[in-house]
């Protein structure tokens, strides 16, 4: 009996032991203790590796099948950055894991063609969105605003584009210029020359046509992001409405360079240009008739007023924008 009895103490110390080992092993509400891997993962340099090393398969994949732009790597790195706001922080802040999704903060005082890389997974996005635009007009009695309204409702919050800073090209720029062409009346065309700010450069011919340079700034300062490009395409269209008469636009792009200075002024030497909208093909066929209603009689000429104004455009804007 008085070995049962012993026997059944030490059992019972022994349980009273493992009881407190296990409530030590319990964690408090609210605190955590790292893992090994939790501590490898919080060193910047290795975890860029890891993610590197996930990437990189995509990046060469894409590289040699879809050309510069690949959109693979953009949706994984993005992807990546979702995981948690440490990946975020250190992807955004690594020149080689940002650089796919045109993230880093690189701008050079003189970019060459060869170098500047257009960020193209948002200007194939933002291509095929502005398509659903069949046209930019308010004229024959008709307006387009509605559809432009249905259009800005629908971009701002798009693939994450407009709440992140993505920058429009790599090198990034300082600026860039949203350039729009057209013709309008004389009433639209006052109210138009009335708005062009002193940084901006505007033209516009005896027939009608408008050549006009929205300059694009990063307000924050640094590069321009996407954010910036699609804010000044919102202002600048719905000014257009604003101005009284009838007008109609034919094309937007958006042109890159570098600032050269000649005689106390600034311009922009375009290095390349990136196409961003134009009218339906359905439109050209119509040009002829309802350029009879935008276009007093007295200026009207012989053939389509559609064709002169892109003559004019690409002349205009062949190698200088006055800043």
């Amino acid at each position: 009996m008085a070995l049962q009895k012993l026997f059944a103490k030490g059992d019972n110390n022994d349980i009273q032991t493992r009881r407190l080992e296990s409530r030590e092993n319990i964690q408090a509400p609210g605190t955590y203790t790292p893992t090994a891997a939790d501590r490898v993962l919080n060193l910047p340099e290795l975890l860029e590796e890891i993610i590197r090393y996930d990437v990189v398969p995509f990046q060469l994949l894409n590289d040699h099948y879809f050309g510069p732009y690949p959109g693979f790597t953009w949706k994984r790195v993005n992807k990546l950055r979702g995981v948690s706001r440490r990946w975020c922080s250190i992807i955004d802040s690594s020149p080689r894991l940002s650089g796919p999704v045109f993230r880093y903060p690189k701008i050079w005082p003189y970019v060459k063609i060869e170098q500047l890389k257009p960020c193209g997974p948002f200007f194939d996005s933002l291509h095929r969105k502005m398509e659903r635009i069949s046209e930019i007009k308010n004229c024959g009695g008709s307006n387009t605003f509605p559809q432009i309204e249905e259009f800005t409702t629908k971009i701002i919050p798009y693939s994450g584009y407009i709440t992140s800073d993505v920058f429009v090209s790599q090198p990034a720029m300082e600026a860039v210029y949203v350039r729009f062409s057209g013709y309008a009346n004389e009433p639209w065309l006052e109210g138009f020359e009335a708005s062009v700010r002193p940084e901006d450069y505007s033209r516009v011919t005896k027939g009608y046509d408008y050549c006009y340079h929205y300059k694009v700034v990063n307000p924050r300062g640094g590069g321009v992001t996407v954010k910036d490009v699609v804010s000044s395409l919102i202002v600048v269209i719905s000014n257009f409405f604003s101005f009284a008469g009838e007008f109609r636009n034919v094309m937007i792009e958006l042109a890159f360079g570098n600032w050269v200075s000649l005689e106390h002024a600034q311009f922009l030497s375009v290095i390349g240009s990136q196409f961003l909208w134009q009218p339906n093909l359905s439109f050209v066929s119509l040009a002829i008739g309802v350029t009879k209603t935008a276009v007093p009689a007295a200026a009207r000429t012989e053939g389509c007023s559609l064709v002169r104004s892109f003559d004019i455009f690409k002349k205009l804007c062949a190698v200088f924008s006055r800043a």
